[in-house]
């Protein structure tokens, strides 16, 4: 067994082409070491999710918009039911369907 040197060809995909080469005019580094920074980065994680500043859920008081009566909720549901069974219906006598 002996070790030898080994070149790699490497083709990015077009979408990758044009980041890593604005990486390499805006750093100054060769193409061969941002490569090896990034794919070092990707096999180590290092790029963890936890760098991000956490999800925070800010509530507010939603309430009900005025003139809703939280007893009514039930009568204000079968208002809305009617008015679909109506819609339906009406539907159904213009296409000629039966039930």
């Amino acid at each position: 067994m002996y070790d030898a040197f080994m070149r790699m060809t490497y083709t990015p995909e077009a979408d990758l082409e044009g980041r890593l080469n604005d990486l390499v005019r805006s750093s100054g580094r060769s193409m061969n070491s941002i490569l090896n920074e990034l794919v070092r980065k990707g096999l180590n994680g290092s790029e963890s999710p936890t760098a991000e500043s956490p999800f925070v859920v800010r509530p507010f008081p939603g309430g009900l918009r005025p003139g809703i009566d939280p007893e009514r909720l039930g009568d204000y549901l079968d208002d809305l039911d009617a008015e679909e069974f109506i819609r339906v219906s009406n539907q159904r006598d213009l296409t000629g369907a039966s039930s």
